[in-house]
């Protein structure tokens, strides 16, 4: 199970006509879940990367209210979604929703979900790791799996919602937009989870624009004899435009379908600047479950 982090606040709060950046809720309703029920639902999340070579960055997730969104298709990207989708940065996202109005328990995995390519995937001293308050240099090398799994509190009428990058794009994500969680033990939720572009990058798939560890995800040593082109370097993510900035917002797209087909550059001179074309995915690219925990109020 991964350990990760979460924030869990117990009193019944009312939502505000406001509107917390990203976070968007609706006019006054009692925050569902908590004045209703004795005591928060327990749930069992496992989430499971299907791709090939796609690693899912520090997935971020969340009970809440219906009124509440991590992200929307068809919706235009918030400053927090785009730190995701560009740099595989949770905290912006985790700080938002940790004790907001409408949100009841807040995961986001201190080390990004592997692929089923290459299901433990090395993670090497000094990468990032989340610790709960941002990401720091990881003190050891460790071992990552294409499965995670984590325990998550929920009011009675909350929703689930869920949010990663797609490592090897430079504008991708993967997620869960407030889906239904389990009505009872015995009736697990089970969700096929699909590709996303944010809108505030252009897909160019050139090593520069994205993410570092990119290539830690492919499951045999890149740029070694079989000539696969090397894309894991240390090249400092320059994204154009950066994450978060006015520019990437004021131009971007509404979020959409991201296409599986990375584009073919081996005949380019300089292909081994590109992601690898055989980097790409059809349908879904992960799978989320949701199980009802029974505690003692279920039994009694």
């Amino acid at each position: 199970m991964s350990t990760g982090f979460r924030i869990y606040d117990s009193r019944a709060l009312l939502i505000g006509a406001v509107s917390l950046l990203g976070l968007s809720v609706s006019p006054p309703l009692v925050r569902p879940g908590l004045a209703d029920s004795h005591k928060p639902r327990r749930y069992h999340v496992v989430l499971e990367n299907l791709t090939d070579f796609q690693g899912f960055s520090f997935p971020v997730a969340a009970t809440h209210s219906p009124a509440v969104h991590m992200f929307q298709h068809g919706a235009f990207a918030s400053m927090q979604a785009a730190a995701v989708a560009q740099n595989g940065n949770p905290v912006p996202m985790f700080q938002l929703f940790s004790g907001a109005a409408g949100v009841t328990d807040v995961y986001a995995s201190p080390f990004p979900v592997a692929s089923l390519g290459n299901p433990k995937a090395f993670w090497h001293k000094g990468l990032p790791y989340f610790n709960g308050t941002g990401l720091v240099p990881t003190t050891a090398d460790n071992n990552l799996s294409d499965i995670i799994e984590f325990d998550i509190s929920a009011g009675r009428h909350d929703v689930f919602s869920i949010l990663g990058m797609m490592m090897c794009t430079n504008d991708g994500l993967t997620g869960l937009d407030g889906v239904a969680l389990p009505r009872g033990e015995g009736h697990p939720q089970v969700y096929d989870l699909f590709a996303y572009d944010a809108g505030v990058e252009v897909n160019d798939y050139f090593t520069p624009d994205i993410v570092d560890p990119c290539g830690l995800m492919a499951p045999y040593t890149l740029g070694g004899s079989n000539g696969v082109p090397q894309v894991s370097v240390t090249d400092g993510n320059v994204n154009s435009p950066p994450s978060g900035t006015v520019a990437a917002l004021a131009t971007h797209d509404p979020i959409g379908p991201l296409s599986g087909v990375i584009p073919d550059h081996s005949a380019l001179p300089n292909a081994a600047s590109y992601v690898p074309a055989g980097w790409g995915w059809s349908g879904a690219v992960g799978r989320v479950t949701i199980r009802r925990i029974e505690d003692e109020d279920d039994r009694n």
